[in-house]
């Protein structure tokens, strides 16, 4: 519960900076939808701690990034996935920022933004 009112709380953050509606497309996934939507094994989406979404009044999920990466806010990862961000949050944030790259099957994560 502590890790969904985080990501919640986080994610009116986001929104706010933004100044336009988010549309969240996964949030939350049990163990099982995880596995079964191909998600990492060890996925912050199974606590709880991580969103993915876009905000087409504001932007590509590149600007997206940008903008969050050069705010103040709190997070833990935040990727540039192709067509949507992925932001998490925890009690460590590492501000980590990657880009996605899924050219050559299966994802792969360089720092920062492409």
């Amino acid at each position: 519960m502590r890790a969904l009112l985080r990501s919640a709380f986080g994610m009116e953050g986001v929104r706010t900076l933004l100044g336009a509606p988010i549309i969240i497309s996964s949030g939350y996934r049990s163990p099982e939808v995880n596995k079964a939507v191909g998600g990492a094994k060890n996925s912050q989406h199974t606590k709880g701690e991580a969103v993915d979404f876009i905000c087409p009044g504001y932007g590509s999920p590149l600007k997206i990034c940008k903008a969050i990466a050069a705010s103040g806010i709190k997070f833990d990862q935040l990727i540039q996935e192709g067509t949507w961000v992925h932001i998490s949050f925890s009690d460590a944030n590492r501000r980590e920022v990657l880009t996605a790259d899924f050219s050559k099957g299966p994802a792969t994560y360089t720092k920062g933004l492409a």
